[in-house]
């Protein structure tokens, strides 16, 4: 054996009897490769290291790490994922739950359903005691018509009237018969024998008074006539006695006569000027009374007329008033049976005894309806509303299927609210239906902008799902939490965020804050 090989330190020409040059790896002097190992570890640690030949599975290895992150950076660069908004939400018929309630209050007198009935569009479900206000609508019925049966029984006094103005002679003022009033045949018959009596009445009231005056008015123009006979005489008269006074004073004048005769004469024609005075006072006097006689028939009609024309006015405001009145009436007993405004199935029925009484305002039941497309009520919170609109894509989770195990539905965004509500009371919302109704700001001076949510709704693309082999529906109520699609993102970009992130913050910290930044970013990676 050659021991110079096998000699711990190196000698003068060992490298001519290797053969080789440092770097390259030493045949064995006598052929045998494996001998050549042996012989390597008696070298130094440097010279072992660079004689002993490089490891194929070390190569394979490195080559591999190398290709490795090769393909990480160019999947980083080119590979995109989705970027999803989340937000909770549950599903519900389209135009949501019905809530059942009640606008009166009152007592149940019949209830036509319970929990899981299932009825139509206008079914009765729940009937309540209208005694009272069957009793106030008709006693405003009875009053409307008593209105309106007075209202033409007004309008014929008036005609009547209108017609014995325009005729002065008394033969013409006679009252027609009752029974040609007309009445509307919703008037109860009671009413029309009423009026026609009392239209009766009153025209033989105004018939009489007229009568009266009429005869005043005749005997005053009979006496004017009589007056004016008497005048005529008296005036004849005192033109004769004239004409003797005259006669007798020639012949006084003449001697033929004596003066006592003149006197005599005269005398007379005075007495007889006298009473054709006094018989033209009284004939002015009849004509005066006469005119009064026709100006009191005038006024008699006119104040007739004029108080049936007022009554007949506040007949008509009464009758106006009345039928508003009355449709306010018959809308309460209407509203004292509740009935169903959808085609569905009853829930949360509160009714549970007939008698029981109900409170206006309060939830009776609600209603889910059947046959109407779903859909998804969610909240988004504020950080991803800017990202989201209308038309986007969505992945659905239904709670009730694990979607590891089940999948996930598609749908997409059909409305995006234009105002965010605090986080509470969109919980309050969606924990009681029926206080939707009530205002979501806060009532407080300052209003609420932490935890801001928008409502979103969705709608489903399939509302099925595969189920154990089986297509089960979803049903409203389901608890969901959606995804919204709003961009894809480089995952490259994702993994070197948190380093853009903290490199922007930096530009604020320099200085004294230095090692901020190093804190920081040691937090980010060992994320």
């Amino acid at each position: 054996m050659n021991l110079s090989l096998c000699f711990p330190f190196p000698k003068p020409g060992h490298r001519k009897c290797l053969g080789k040059s440092p770097g390259e790896s030493l045949p064995a002097c006598g052929g045998n490769s494996s001998r050549h190992r042996k012989d390597m570890e008696f070298l130094p640690a440097a010279l072992e290291v660079l004689e002993s030949p490089p490891s194929p599975v070390r190569i394979a290895f490195i080559w591999f790490i190398c290709t490795l992150v090769v393909a990480a950076l160019l999947w980083g660069w080119f590979g995109k994922f989705d970027i999803v908004a989340t937000a909770q939400g549950k599903v519900q018929p389209t135009g949501r739950v019905k809530i059942i309630t009640s606008l009166e209050t009152g007592r149940a007198k019949a209830v036509a359903v319970t929990n899981g009935t299932h009825v139509k569009a206008g079914d009765i479900i729940v009937e309540l005691d209208d005694t009272e206000t069957k009793a106030e609508e008709t006693a405003k019925l009875a009053r409307l018509n008593a209105y309106k049966a007075e209202l033409v029984r007004r309008n014929a006094v008036i005609n009547q009237l209108n017609v014995w103005k325009g005729n002065g002679d008394s033969e013409h003022f006679n009252a027609p018969s009752s029974e040609h009033l007309v009445f509307a045949s919703n008037i109860p018959q009671i009413l029309q024998e009423r009026e026609r009596s009392v239209f009766a009445a009153e025209l033989r009231g105004v018939q009489a008074s007229l009568s009266s005056l009429m005869a005043q008015r005749t005997q005053k123009q009979a006496e004017i006539d009589g007056l004016q006979t008497t005048l005529i005489a008296y005036r004849q008269q005192v033109k004769t006695l004239s004409e003797r006074v005259e006669m007798r004073a020639r012949l006084v004048h003449s001697s033929a006569g004596s003066r006592a005769l003149v006197i005599d004469a005269m005398q007379q024609h005075e007495q007889a000027v006298s009473a054709l005075a006094d018989k033209s006072a009284q004939l002015m006097a009849a004509t005066a009374t006469l005119n009064v006689a026709s100006a009191e028939i005038s006024k008699l009609l006119e104040t007739t007329a004029s108080d049936n024309a007022s009554r007949k006015l506040e007949a008509e405001r009464a009758i106006d008033e009345l039928e508003q009145d009355l449709i306010k009436a018959r809308r309460r007993r209407e509203l004292m049976t509740i009935r169903s405004p959808v085609e569905g199935t009853v829930q949360l029925s509160s009714i549970t005894t007939v008698g029981q009484v109900v409170a206006a305002g309060t939830e009776l039941m609600r209603i889910v309806a059947s046959n109407t497309p779903l859909e998804i009520e969610a909240y988004l919170p504020n950080r991803d509303i800017g990202f989201v609109s209308e038309g986007q894509p969505a992945i659905i989770k239904v709670e009730a299927y694990p979607f590891t195990r089940f999948g996930v539905l598609e749908g997409h965004v059909i409305r995006v609210s234009s105002d965010a509500i605090p986080e509470p009371d969109a919980q309050q919302i969606e924990s009681t239906a029926s206080e939707q109704s009530r205002s979501t700001m806060p009532t407080g001076n300052v209003p609420r902008v932490q935890n801001l949510v928008f409502p979103l709704t969705l709608s489903f693309d399939s509302a099925e799902m595969k189920v154990d082999g089986k297509t089960v529906p979803i049903t409203p109520g389901m608890a969901v939490t959606v995804e919204i699609k709003t961009g894809k993102r480089r995952i490259l970009e994702y993994l070197f965020s948190p380093l853009a992130q903290i490199g922007s913050v930096a530009k604020f910290l320099e200085g004294y804050k230095r090692p901020y930044f190093w804190t920081q970013l040691c937090c980010e990676l060992c994320k």
